[in-house]
């Protein structure tokens, strides 16, 4: 997880999901990112829970290093106008998971490009699922890619813009 540790950002989730499948992968290692008005409250929640890491005081730099370690990332957030932190992991191949937000529909294809949760019982479900199967991982950054160049290219984006100030 890289976010700013606000209530809306939903970071609880990411430590739930964790706490539960730590039992069944006791080396599993949950990355918390950043730092903010939540940090005090996740730390002392997540307090019992051996693996969760607080990378509050990181560069971009270092964030790209644990980009690299990860296998998945978790987009726990309930409201983004911007997800940057999206785009960084997809830019390193990593596959997400998220709940299912309306704005999201444009341009993700649930069980092709990503996984979209219901709530938070299938978003742990999912988080396994995933940690479980490397070839639906490198098969959701492969067509994530595709998504992109299919529909948001630089010649596609001149192409509708174009379409929409002179139609």
């Amino acid at each position: 997880v890289s976010s700013r540790l606000v209530k809306w950002k939903n970071v609880e989730l990411a430590i739930k999901t964790f706490e539960d499948l730590k039992k069944k992968y006791p080396k599993l290692k949950l990355y918390i990112a950043w730092d903010w008005e939540e940090k005090k409250y996740l730390q002392n929640l997540s307090k019992n829970i051996s693996g969760v890491v607080f990378l509050l005081e990181i560069s971009q730099n270092e964030v790209k290093k644990y980009y690299q370690k990860c296998s998945i990332f978790l987009f726990t957030s309930l409201i983004d106008a911007f997800w940057i932190t999206i785009l960084e992991a997809l830019a390193m191949e990593k596959p997400v998971i998220s709940l299912n937000i309306w704005w999201w529909k444009e341009i993700i294809i649930h069980n092709k490009n990503w996984f979209l949760a219901k709530n938070e019982e299938e978003f742990i479900l999912l988080t396994e699922k995933l940690l479980n199967d490397a070839k639906k991982r490198k098969e959701f950054w492969e067509n994530w890619i595709k998504t992109v160049e299919e529909n948001y290219s630089q010649k596609i984006m001149f192409e509708k813009i174009e379409y929409i100030i002179y139609q």
